[in-house]
């Protein structure tokens, strides 16, 4: 401080003299040694501690970036294993779905074919049992054509033609 107060009356003292333009040799050693004094008391006090912080600072934002890069890297792994797990399972229900259609329609071939054969062979029995019923009917409407016809001879003729007129 004694320095500082020394330097500003030699400052004072030389305005007052009029020497604007002089240079005081001591009082720019003064100046000098005063700068470099504050110069290195700033670099141990407050730039080294100050660019200890920022440096530690970077290191530590550096590990985050590249623990983040890490984890996005696992994420995107998961995800795509993920995705390759989610497509087989999608390709695994698709062919048990067609195979299970398959069997479906083999199933509906199966039982269209059963019903089909069904109805043929009742269709076949149906028209076996008409004509069946037919040839009975006839049988029986031959043994009565005799009967019928003189019946009907009767009705014509108004007259039974078995008997002499």
């Amino acid at each position: 401080m004694r320095r500082a107060v020394l330097a500003s009356s030699f400052a004072v003292a030389s305005v007052a003299s009029g020497d604007l333009m002089s240079i005081d040799v001591p009082t720019l050693v003064v100046e000098i040694v005063l700068f470099l004094v504050l110069v290195a008391v700033l670099r141990a006090l407050v730039f080294k501690p100050l660019l200890q912080v920022l440096e530690a600072r970077d290191r530590a934002i550096d590990g985050a970036r590249s623990e983040a890069e890490v984890r996005v890297r696992e994420a995107d792994a998961r995800a795509d294993e993920y995705e390759a797990r989610l497509k087989e399972v999608r390709a695994k229900a698709a062919a048990e779905r067609d195979g299970l259609r398959a069997e479906g329609r083999a199933e509906e071939t199966r039982i269209l074919e059963g019903a089909k054969a069904q109805t043929i062979r009742a269709v076949e029995e149906g028209k076996a049992g008409v004509r069946r019923q037919a040839a009975v009917l006839r049988s029986e409407l031959d043994a009565q054509i005799p009967a019928l016809a003189g019946s009907i001879a009767t009705r014509a003729l108004g007259r039974d033609p078995s008997r002499p007129s």
